[in-house]
């Protein structure tokens, strides 16, 4: 939206045409309040919970260091995965239709994955996480229940549904220094826009955690 009114806006200036057909137009409405993300603190907790099964860890560190969505991790395949370099390429849904991309993970992520690749069963299916109940490629409603088990194992009320990770991939990335560009890309977003909306506010003790050490008179 705001590209479309910068384009006429500059086609009046240049005098190619006389009125801007885009002055009306509205953009979107941000959210009122940042999107549900997992707490770091839960996030933690789940980690910390699935450790002693390969692959629920690997499944719960490689939401957790690549803010992929389910769709990208459901469909990853042993082809898909460079371990060495840390990549993955996902195929993912988002809007515009199905797109593959390439995620990243840190070394955490990488010995998780080599530990469930060792323990992996042998199968036909290609598919990096397997069901234990059938072999085939876990779905999307199967890393679900993976994360609903831990999640009642160790007591997490708030969210913990696989997007909550995407959520919180991104907040605390914002958090750390990191730029709207950068989480725009690591995400998947053809639009910074989409990043802003979704991302860019916080919540008010957040904001003001900011000011403090932004402010040109912070720390005085």
């Amino acid at each position: 939206m705001r590209a479309i009114r910068a384009f006429f806006n500059w086609l009046v200036d240049e005098e190619v045409i006389r009125v801007n057909p885009a002055r009306h137009l509205r953009l979107p409405s941000l959210p009122k309040q940042p999107p549900k993300a997992i707490s770091t603190k839960d996030r933690d907790r789940l980690l910390e919970a699935a450790k002693p099964d390969s692959r629920d860890y690997a499944i719960v560190c490689f939401l957790a260091d690549t803010g992929c969505r389910v769709g990208g991790l459901v469909g990853l395949q042993l082809s898909d995965l460079d371990l060495e370099t840390g990549r993955a390429v996902v195929q993912e849904k988002g809007k515009g239709g199905g797109k593959s991309r390439t995620v990243y993970f840190n070394g955490r992520t990488k010995e998780a994955l080599s530990r469930w690749l060792e323990a992996r069963p042998a199968s036909e299916d290609n598919a990096v996480f397997l069901s234990k109940q059938t072999g085939e490629a876990l779905t999307t409603s199967g890393i679900y229940q993976v994360l609903k088990r831990l999640a009642k194992r160790v007591g997490i009320g708030g969210r913990f549904n696989p997007h909550a990770f995407r959520h919180g991939w991104a907040r605390e990335a914002l958090k750390n220094g990191g730029t709207i560009a950068d989480v725009a890309q690591v995400l998947g977003h053809e639009d910074e826009v989409i990043t802003i909306r979704f991302y860019g506010r916080w919540a008010d003790d957040e904001l003001k955690k900011r000011h403090s050490k932004i402010s040109p008179l912070a720390g005085d």
